[in-house]
């Protein structure tokens, strides 16, 4: 039997949570008997606490317990991580989830750590980042021309998900960026910075950009983002993390992983969402937000609203909260289908589902009415203001969008 030790690292305060086990292919956890004195739930639904051994049961979600499966990355960090892989001559088709957590340790999004760790990174590589060669790296390797991943490219981008390339670095207070395994300081910002694949619009980084402000004038709330451009003029859409905040590290769980559903089989709704929230935080807000941003998913055409792109974030004080929206594109689903539904219905929303899908949550009818409009008036005001667009892709998102 292997083991890791799991730990919380919470706002600086590290505890040991358990103890992770597999045995052949079958994975167990059992809480350490002063971590249960704690009372700190790390996820509430999966890992209850008690001092059970507990074991995963292999289930359509995956092959680990979903707190420990927001650890690992997937899409581009998984490439990452199975080219390094390849390259260090393992066989990275067998390797389970329990095998990637060992090599992820301390370098996992989130504040859940694992020891001992297998370290994969080159010693020696250094730390700084330069945009323009980090996006060249990234669009080389996901194209598929290179098999060779640069060290410095999989330490900045083997540890979030998602498809597109993406890196998590540090920007220190006079403008550079760094890998996040550097020192932090006093003024270091960090942020998630994405580069530009897509096939459907000429500069997405721009419309992920324009979209986030386009959000945030619609009510829905968002960590700061910016439109990095490089000394070619090329841009990145950057986001500052809601996991890290100067040397803190602070425990998040997606709504997928929090009660182990696949974000890629669509089977939630939004109002099992609200009221996993209001389960979770006790907070009525919280409703009204999820609310706003299912309304502004269905009129902005983002379809990839799955449960992976909606998370809870736990504050000092070990209480849980919703986290602010993230991934908030125009993405079309699959025969024009919403990831999560509303009512019900993947397609051909109308205002009265968005009405039907607060029943038996405690939302005001008049109330989520008016963010009905405020979401409408948001949308509607910029419409004058996409010059930050390219022309195609500005007709390309007005084209997409419900008459509304």
């Amino acid at each position: 039997m292997r083991e890791l030790e799991v730990y919380l690292n919470h706002f600086q305060k590290k505890h040991l949570v358990g103890v992770l086990a597999q045995k052949s292919r079958t994975i167990f956890f059992q809480y350490t008997p002063e971590f249960l004195r704690h009372r700190i739930n790390v996820s509430p639904y999966t890992l209850p606490l008690d001092a059970k051994l507990k074991e995963f049961r292999s289930t359509n979600y995956g092959d680990i317990f979903g707190a420990f499966a927001d650890s690992l990355a997937d899409g581009w960090g998984l490439l990452l991580m199975d080219r390094k892989l390849r390259s260090l001559g393992y066989d990275y088709q067998g390797i389970t989830s329990f095998d990637r957590l060992n090599y992820m340790g301390n370098w996992a999004m989130g504040a859940l750590e694992y020891l001992p760790v297998e370290n994969l990174f080159d010693q020696g590589d250094g730390n700084w980042i330069d945009l323009y060669q980090m996006a060249k790296d990234a669009l080389t390797v996901y194209s598929g021309k290179s098999e060779e991943v640069i060290s410095k490219l999989f330490k900045a981008g083997g540890s979030p998900g998602g498809a597109r390339p993406k890196i998590v670095v540090v920007e220190k207070k006079d403008g550079t960026f760094a890998t996040d395994t550097i020192e932090i300081e006093e003024g270091d910002t960090h942020w998630l910075i994405k580069f530009d694949v897509s096939k459907d619009f000429e500069d997405f980084s721009s419309v992920e950009y324009f979209y986030s402000l386009m959000a945030i004038e619609c009510g829905i709330r968002m960590m700061p983002t910016y439109l990095f451009t490089d000394k070619h003029r090329n841009n990145y859409f950057g986001i500052q993390r809601f996991d890290r905040q100067g040397r803190n590290k602070i425990h998040t769980h997606s709504f997928g992983s929090l009660i182990e559903s696949n974000f890629r089989t669509p089977e939630q709704d939004y109002k099992s969402l609200m009221l996993v929230a209001f389960d979770l935080t006790k907070n009525i807000e919280d409703l009204y937000f999820i609310f706003r941003q299912m309304v502004f998913n269905v009129f902005s055409t983002n379809q990839d609203d799955h449960v992976k792109n909606f998370s809870f974030v736990m504050d000092e004080k070990f209480r849980w909260h919703y986290a602010p929206a993230y991934d908030l594109t125009p993405a079309y689903g699959m025969n024009g289908w919403h990831a999560t539904t509303v009512n019900g219905k993947g397609t051909d929303i109308t205002e009265a589902d968005f009405l039907k899908a607060t029943i038996g949550t405690g939302l005001d009818i008049k109330r989520c009415g008016e963010i009905i409009n405020e979401v409408k008036e948001g949308i509607n005001s910029f419409r004058n203001q996409s010059d930050l667009l390219t022309k195609s892709d500005r007709k390309k998102i007005w084209k997409s969008y419900i008459s509304i």
